[in-house]
Parts: structure tokens; C-alpha cells; sequence
């Protein structure tokens, strides 16, 4: 007789109801906790990069603000010193009010004061009277009403001054016309301004980028160079913001942009200040509370199912 064939035994038989309870509870503990473990990461790490980015954004838009205001004092500073020299007679008594200022802001590299022809008739330290400027574009432009002239290396100048620090020297030039008794053009007033001054003000997780794009001021490896990004080409649209973007070190940043708008007469330059924070530890509270949702995830899918298999026996 053909040999009967028995029906196959159904799983719970197999396995056991126990071991099927157990995995069942599992499963459905482990599929929550996954879902919980995504939903709450997302959420609290779009959260987060908001609450981060505009916290950046804010000290970005007070470091403008307070270059804008420090670039202010300086400019009204060297504009009232032109109509003060104005008034003395002689190289002497010009020569003492203008070292009067160097020692009380010693951050001013040279202060000088050349006729209509370009000639240095008076300067801090004797440094560059006698010499012909008349090539210096503050000269010609301070004529013109551009009083103020962006960040730049002065090798002239530079070799004729103490070192400054280990870097070449970089100035940033304030002139300003002054005028004779008659109220005629006589000259220019011109200041150079050690770039060091901008590293008084900004802390070290900061930059200072020109308008067009080259950093003037901080990490010493991106000084001089010139940064590609959104945030830059935001900064140029619109006041203040914040944004995630791949910088060329290969990191993840977190950016807050803010561009400086000048201060009442000082008309500003176009710079732009970035503060950036690291998007990989920025996000480092959310992986962690990632990681502790997902051990006690494992831990009660584990305790369930020891308790559903005792259950079902």
C-alpha cells in the first residue's frame, strides 16, 4: 500500500505558541522603535539646525553691527583730525596732533598729511614726509568723496615701519580732504588702519569676507583666499540667514551670514561675517539620543519577549 502522507504540523506546533508570542512582540517593538527612532531624529534634528542656524545668524548680524560702528568712530575720528590740521600752521604742530592720535589708538600704522600736489608735508614718526603720493588711490579719490578704501598689503609702507606681527603688513586706508582758510582744497588726510584691528573684534569661530569674496580676517589657513559658497551669494541678498553648505576641508558646516550696511556717515564696504559651526557636532545631541531610544527599544523587545514566551507556556 502507498506509504499515508501526514499533513504538515501547523507553526505553532512546530515552534511553540511561546516562541511565536515572543517574536511577535519583538517585531512590533522593534518596527515602533525604528519608526520612533526616524520620526524623532528628524524632527529634532530640523528643530535643532533651525534653533542653531539663527543663533548664528544673530551673533553674525552683531559682529557686523559691531564693525560697522567701530569703522564709524574711526572714519568720524580721521575726518575731524583733517579739519583740526587744517587749522595749524606748520609741519611741527600738524606732526604732533597727528602722533597725539597714533598714541592714543596705536592700531593707526601711518597718519599723514600731503598738499594738492601729493607731497607728504607731515606724518607720524617722519616716516614718508618728503614723498610723493600722489599715485595712492586714497589721494586722488579722497577729492572725489570716497573717503575709505577696502583691506590691502603696503610694501612701501612695510618697509619702513616695526613688523606687526608675523604676517605682511595690511592696512585699510581713511582720507579725507582738508581745505585753507578761503575754504579751497589744500590737501589730503590720509590714515592707515592695521588690519589687526579686526581680529580685536571677532571671535575665533568667525570670518570677515570682502565683497568679493576673499577672506580678510580668520583661521590662518583661509586668509587671502577666495570662498565659493550660498552663503556668500545670500549675504549679498539679503541682511542676515543661515544655511548647511560643503566647505573645501571636506566638512559640513552649519553657517550664520550677516553683511555689514555702513553706520550713519560711514557708508560701509560690502563685507560680510560667517559664523560657522561644525553640522556634524552641531547634530551630535540628536545621535545620541538616537542611539539611547534605540538601545531601550532593544532592551523592552528583549524583556517583552522572555515575558510573552513565559506567558504562553
Amino acid at each position: 500500500m502507498p506509504e499515508e502522507v501526514l499533513p504538515a504540523r501547523p507553526l505553532r506546533d512546530r515552534f511553540g505558541l511561546g516562541a511565536m508570542l515572543a517574536a511577535a512582540l519583538a517585531a512590533a517593538v522593534l518596527l515602533l522603535t525604528a519608526l520612533a527612532v526616524w520620526g524623532l531624529g528628524w524632527r529634532t534634528a530640523a528643530e535643532l539646525k533651525a534653533s542653531l542656524g539663527q543663533s548664528l545668524a544673530q551673533r553674525a548680524s552683531d559682529h557686523a553691527d559691531q564693525l560697522d560702528a567701530a569703522m564709524f568712530e574711526r572714519y568720524r575720528e580721521v575726518q575731524l583730525l583733517a579739519r583740526r590740521a587744517a587749522q595749524l600752521d606748520g609741519a611741527t604742530a600738524r606732526r604732533q596732533l597727528l602722533e597725539e592720535l597714533q598714541r592714543t589708538y596705536p592700531l593707526y600704522a601711518w597718519i599723514g598729511l600731503a598738499d594738492a600736489a601729493g607731497t607728504v608735508q607731515a606724518a607720524t614718526g617722519h616716516v614718508l614726509e618728503g614723498a610723493n603720493l600722489a599715485q595712492r588711490p586714497w589721494m586722488g579719490e579722497a577729492a572725489k568723496g570716497v573717503y575709505v578704501h577696502d583691506v590691502h598689503a603696503d610694501a612701501q609702507l612695510a618697509q619702513l615701519l616695526p613688523a606687526h606681527g608675523s604676517r605682511p603688513l595690511r592696512v585699510l586706508d581713511l582720507a579725507f580732504p582738508y581745505f585753507d582758510s578761503a575754504g579751497r582744497p589744500a590737501g589730503v588726510l590720509g590714515a592707515e588702519l592695521h588690519w589687526n584691528w579686526a581680529h580685536q573684534l571677532l571671535p575665533a569661530d568667525a570670518l570677515l569676507v570682502a565683497r568679493e569674496g576673499k577672506v580678510l580676517a580668520g583661521p590662518e589657513d583661509l586668509l587671502e583666499q577666495t570662498l565659493p559658497g550660498a552663503s556668500l551669494a545670500q549675504a549679498r541678498l539679503q541682511p542676515a540667514g543661515y544655511g548647511e553648505e560643503h566647505w573645501p576641508d571636506g566638512h559640513d558646516y552649519l553657517v550664520g551670514y550677516a553683511r555689514t550696511r555702513g553706520y550713519e556717515a560711514y557708508p560701509g564696504l560690502g563685507w560680510m561675517v560667517l559664523v560657522r559651526q561644525d553640522a556634524s557636532a552641531a547634530m551630535a545631541p540628536v545621535r545620541r539620543l538616537q542611539t539611547s531610544l534605540a538601545l531601550w527599544g532593544l532592551a523592552l523587545a528583549l524583556l517583552l519577549a522572555v515575558l510573552g514566551w513565559r506567558g504562553a507556556r
